[in-house]
């Protein structure tokens, strides 16, 4: 297993032996639980399917939910598929914590999904008007900017 989901809890500073001040982002990382384990002969592929958080069940589909619920531990906010590890064979429903992947001394690269950026380009163009102007069958310039030009 090389990998696991985590979530952005916040910033702070740590202090090393020279007394200098280095940022570090505080990461919730697992304990994630196993919903699905894919492979070649089924699916084409090798994956462990991930799941992490907390979802209502009343805001899920029913087939994401029924899904989710195989793993026997409730409706989750966010699922992933990570490459196998060779060694392990993990079962539908165990609980996989930091210390199972990672080591003290381990180089970690993380990747953000972040949903925040298009929701606020979206505010931006509908609070200062930057789509098009509004047409209808009189309009002499349908597709005139607002902006002008001299």
């Amino acid at each position: 297993m090389v990998g696991l989901i985590g979530k952005k809890i916040g910033m702070t500073q740590v202090f090393d032996a020279k007394g200098e001040v280095i940022p570090v982002t505080v990461i919730q990382a697992g304990p994630c639980t196993v919903v699905q384990s894919k492979n070649a002969v089924t699916d084409g592929y090798a994956a462990v399917q991930l799941g992490f958080g907390e979802k209502k069940a009343q805001r899920a589909t029913k087939a994401y939910k029924n899904h989710c619920l195989r793993a026997g531990k409730g409706v989750f906010a966010t699922l992933r598929e990570f490459p196998p590890d060779s060694a392990n064979q993990l079962a539908v429903g165990q609980q996989i914590s930091v210390g199972d992947v990672f080591k003290p001394g381990d180089i970690v690269s993380a990747w953000q999904d972040s949903m925040a950026t298009s929701a606020l380009l979206r505010r931006i163009f509908e609070w200062w008007q930057c789509g098009r102007k509004r047409t209808s069958c009189w309009s002499a310039v349908p597709f005139q900017a607002h902006a002008m030009v001299w």
